[in-house]
């Protein structure tokens, strides 16, 4: 209540009136004050992880009398809930404790704004946390491992080696050396189940400090490391046996532009042999990237299935080629692989085709790949009296491309009782050169013929289309052919005298 200076009042009666005496009294003016309307607050918002003591806000008070001062307090009442974790210092709201998201969102605290005449306003506050992306965890420390030169290692990292504070954040595993450099090539890493694994080599034998990075998906990371150390073996490395009657053999072999090796062949079980195809790192050792262990096999029936060539496609896939038994004979077998060595199924009837050329045996052993993504096979096929030169095209899903020689294959007759064709190589033109051996008048010689794109001989070459030449009185085998840049065909030989 507020009081204004007395102001004193004098009255005289009229003239006339009966009574001449003059009154006079004094009279007070009061004005009453008015409770506070309204409380604000500059920000109710503040980040995770700030420190105690932080201030969250300014408040002030709305008030229909002009020239008020206020006061601030925590009051209890309807919507203090978390009033203890505040406190006000002047008209500033400041936290006791640093806030976590995770924890707490969000806090309700109720406020009051008391005049100087000792009215009062209470208002209730929610004051929230801002989430905050905050760096992953190492939650423990990794133990040194160690592995055997010359035998597999493996090693996953445990499941809570690291975790990141923010719910639903996702960590990204990767590996290097401790100063950044990459893995050996021996040494391969899965970043989906944090395994490690490969065979140490020959030179293989340095002790290694891993690191180990988890990101997460702000780029925030945390890092771990262990060390690794290699126990020496014989200086010779272990033969690979990978069939159960220790009868592999390897007939073709590529070099990807990685470093990485391709082999080709077949593996023995028990009872049959298998299609297998390997991958080696550059330093000769099984590539665990590679259908999970380096190799994969392939079976097209119960009895022997034997790879004998392979070709590399532009996207990467490859594709390998044998002959398969069907109980009866030999057909020419084709496998596609995608490049981490799993079957492509979209080739053929789940990632394999065979097909039959002649009444007996149809063994395939080259294989080349066009640009148009056809395939041409080159091998040899038994009509029931003799064997022959043998050709088939296909289309780039494995089925016969019908354009090539109305049917997709094509045999070819030296004249000799078996005729074989080795190896191939396709022209720039896409002329297409078979070579091999044939038999014939007491001895094998070699036999070469060319076709043109459609597969038909191509009578430019030697009149006919294919030639033998015989260098050694007895036999002379052809096993392998290329082009120079001139044009001209260089076969290699094994020429045996007797």
């Amino acid at each position: 209540m507020k009081t204004k200076p007395v102001t004193t009042y004098a009255f005289a009666p009229p003239i006339k009136a009966a009574c001449s005496s003059i009154k006079s009294f004094r009279l007070t003016s009061i004005t009453l004050t008015k409770t506070p309307t309204n409380i604000a607050l500059s920000a109710n918002t503040v980040n995770e992880n700030v420190s105690a003591n932080t201030i969250i806000g300014n408040l002030s008070s709305t008030d229909p009398d002009s020239g008020n001062s206020f006061t601030y307090s925590l009051v209890i009442g309807s919507g203090a809930t978390d009033n203890t974790a505040f406190s006000i210092s002047g008209n500033q709201l400041l936290l006791n404790n640093s806030p976590n998201f995770e924890n707490q969102a969000s806090y309700s605290i109720r406020i009051r704004s008391t005049d100087q005449g000792g009215l009062f306003f209470d208002k209730v506050f929610s004051v929230n946390v801002n989430d905050l992306n905050e760096s992953p965890v190492v939650n423990q420390t990794l133990n040194a491992q160690t592995a055997n030169q010359y035998q597999p290692f493996n090693f996953t990292l445990p499941n809570n080696s690291f975790s990141d504070p923010d719910a639903g954040d996702h960590l990204t595993l990767t590996a290097t050396l401790a100063n950044g450099s990459a893995l050996p090539s021996w040494l391969s890493f899965s970043s989906l189940t944090g395994t490690f694994n490969g065979t140490p080599g020959i030179n293989d034998t340095n002790p290694l400090t891993i690191k180990v990075v988890a990101t997460d998906t702000h780029g925030l990371y945390a890092e771990n490391s262990f060390n690794l150390s290699i126990n020496p073996q014989s200086n010779t490395p272990p033969i690979l046996s990978l069939g159960q009657r220790n009868n592999d053999a390897a007939y073709a072999v590529a070099a990807l532009n990685t470093g990485n090796i391709l082999v080709a062949g077949y593996s023995q079980t028990a009872a049959s042999s298998d299609f297998i195809l390997l991958r080696y790192t550059n330093n000769g050792q099984l590539d665990p990237q590679f259908s999970g262990d380096g190799k994969t096999t392939t079976s097209f029936g119960e009895l022997d299935d034997i790879s004998r060539a392979l070709a590399l496609q532009a996207n990467g896939k490859i594709i390998v080629v044998g002959s398969s038994d069907n109980g009866h004979d030999s057909d020419f077998a084709l496998a596609r692989y995608h490049s981490n060595g799993r079957l492509d199924t979209s080739f053929g009837t789940g990632g394999k085709v065979t097909s039959s050329l002649g009444t007996g045996d149809d063994d395939a052993y080259a294989v080349s790949v066009l640009a148009s993504g056809k395939i041409i096979v080159a091998g040899t096929s038994d009509n029931g009296n003799n064997s022959d030169f043998a050709l088939i095209r296909y289309n780039a899903d494995g089925s016969l491309d019908t354009s090539f020689s109305n049917d997709g294959k094509v045999s070819t007759d030296f004249g000799g009782s078996e005729d074989n064709a080795n190896a191939m190589q396709v022209q720039t033109d896409g002329k297409i050169l078979v070579s091999g051996t044939s038999h014939g008048l007491g001895s094998i010689r070699f036999a070469l013929a060319r076709y043109n794109s459609d597969g038909s001989l191509d009578t430019s070459f030697n009149g006919t289309g294919k030639l033998t030449t015989s260098l050694a009185p007895f036999d002379d085998r052809a096993y392998a052919l290329s082009l120079q840049e001139d044009g001209k065909i260089f076969n290699r030989w094994r020429k045996l005298e007797w």
